[in-house]
């Protein structure tokens, strides 16, 4: 999920901890490269605390800084990261994981068990994902200086994939941080990870700054998607929030941003004619309608959901929102609930399909009354934008009324929060890499409160299995047949992120958005 925007202004002077962002260049062989890496950015995070948060700017930035116990290869599989290995229980309900020793925090100080403890105690308070099968108050011990275990009353047969997950992910901060925050969310001087950059500064509306950790030794050459080695490649990172598109695109043109992330689909056959730039693609995102199914909305009783399910037509709106620009096309409109590459991807078509007829039917059982559906939606972001045009359109064709709400991104992100608000919206989530850590299915506002009895039975059954195998079967078979009769979620289909990537920029391969370690910038 993406985010939005903060309260606070400029980070104070004890906060930026590092001066300057470097302008001169450093050497390797006879070729120079440029100190700073200038990253034109689609949205302003609320706040860069990885674990308070589902939205995709924080994730996605707060990655450079932060690690985890796991993290994701690109196979979509966890791989040991900050441990070195673990072992567990027959019964999926005892974890102990081996820290690797020498690692250091931003500030100088060496991970240890209870770093690590403290780090995933709070994760599990932040984390509805987790909360699913950590329900009854455990928490995580230190075993020693340099290993960390839990036991369940729940088993958890997917506890490194719910480590490893992309948003509210469980990074590891130094224990003397977590007790200083409390339940209070972190502010910048608290953002000390592990990771390669270190957080310097945040200019709140116009961009954050990374510097290199000189301590940051890999534990390994190899990389993977997120995993392994990530050495910084430049000193500095210059992350500018720029929410106009033509903004960004202009920019990389002049060659004032070397990255420009989430241009728009209309801007390809210019991005494609400029010299020395590059066009990057990544499919990582689905494009939904989230349904408030709070009590304080008609989107809680099923039958309202599958009008909506029936009203909607997915390749109209995804071509809406994602136009097909001469023969590049963007998006797949496909209601799954993961990507055709997942092998968790079953290639199940939802049971509510469009059928305006069907609608008609069920607005006429239900007793419509004429009420507007309250729709959010925002321009910050034009697929949402688009979409949610279309979507009016096909709601009203039925006889529907919607009230229309368009609002900047950090108010949208607010109102969420407030069940009394809406009734819908249009999100998109990066592709999650398997059903506990899938964030549609959540009790959170990101979801739409889905916060269902017989899900999160079924899920606790999918985790008492001996076997992933057995897991994916269980969730084809028995879950994702149930998740598309209630209509907990409309998926309408994935599509492409677009980079803008000067030429001048070497190493730079997407991985659920910014991956931004060992990239460098030619001079």
């Amino acid at each position: 999920m993406k985010t939005g925007k903060n309260l606070c202004a400029v980070v104070s002077a004890a906060v930026l901890l590092l001066a300057g962002c470097g302008s001169g260049s450093s050497k390797k062989g006879e070729e120079a490269y440029r100190d700073t890496l200038n990253v034109a950015y689609n949205a302003q995070p609320s706040t860069f605390d990885p674990m308070v948060t589902g939205a995709t700017a924080t994730a996605e930035i707060g990655r450079l800084v932060f690690e985890s116990l796991f993290e994701m290869d690109s196979n979509g599989d966890p791989k040991p990261q900050l441990c070195e290995s673990y072992t567990k229980s027959d019964d999926n309900k005892e974890w102990t994981f081996k820290l690797r020793k020498g690692i250091k925090f931003h500030n100088g100080q060496e991970m240890k068990a209870s770093d690590a403890a403290a780090s995933l105690n709070r994760w599990i308070t932040k984390n509805t994902i987790i909360q699913r099968a950590i329900k009854d108050g455990e928490q995580f011990t230190a075993d020693g200086d340099y290993a960390v275990s839990i036991k369940l009353n729940n088993p958890c047969l997917l506890l490194p994939y719910m480590i490893a997950q992309y948003s509210q992910f469980a990074a590891i901060l130094p224990a003397s941080v977590i007790e200083a925050a409390g339940n209070k969310t972190l502010t910048p001087d608290q953002l000390i990870g592990t990771g390669s950059f270190k957080f310097a500064e945040w200019a709140v509306d116009n961009y954050v700054r990374l510097e290199k950790f000189d301590d940051y030794v890999p534990f390994t050459s190899e990389k993977s998607g997120s995993w392994g080695d990530r050495t910084a490649g430049v000193k500095t990172i210059k992350i500018y929030f720029i929410t106009d598109p033509q903004t960004r695109i202009n920019g990389l043109e002049t060659g004032e941003y070397d990255i420009a992330a989430s241009l728009s689909y209309t801007d390809i056959p210019r991005l494609k004619a400029m010299n020395s730039t590059k066009m990057i693609t990544e499919n990582f995102n689905v494009l939904t309608i989230t349904m408030n199914k709070s009590k304080d909305s008609i989107m809680n009783n099923v039958k309202w959901r599958q009008i909506i399910g029936y009203a909607v037509n997915l390749d109209e709106i995804m071509e809406g929102a994602i136009p097909t620009v001469g023969d590049y096309k963007a998006y797949k409109a496909d209601a799954s609930y993961f990507g055709q590459t997942s092998p968790w991807y079953s290639g199940m078509k939802q049971n509510i399909s469009y059928d305006p007829g069907k609608a008609k039917v069920l607005i006429k059982e239900i007793g419509y009354d004429g009420t507007p559906l309250k729709m959010m939606t925002t321009e910050a972001y034009p697929e949402f934008y688009n979409a949610t045009l279309i979507m009016k359109q096909q709601l009203e064709a039925v006889g529907l009324k919607v009230d229309l709400q368009v609002m900047d991104w950090g108010t949208m992100l607010t109102r969420l929060g407030d069940t009394t608000t809406f009734d819908l919206y249009p999100m998109n989530y990066p592709f999650a890499d398997n059903p506990a850590s899938n964030m549609t299915l959540m009790k959170t506002n990101a979801s739409g409160f889905t916060n269902d009895p017989k899900l999160n039975d079924l899920m606790l059954q999918m985790q008492a299995l001996p076997s992933f195998d057995a897991a994916k079967k269980f969730w084809k078979e028995t879950i994702e047949p149930y998740c598309s009769d209630e209509v907990f979620i409309i998926n309408l289909g994935s599509y492409d992120y677009i980079y803008g990537v000067s030429g001048k920029v070497e190493g730079f391969k997407p991985y659920y958005g910014l991956a931004l370690w060992g990239v460098k910038v030619a001079q």
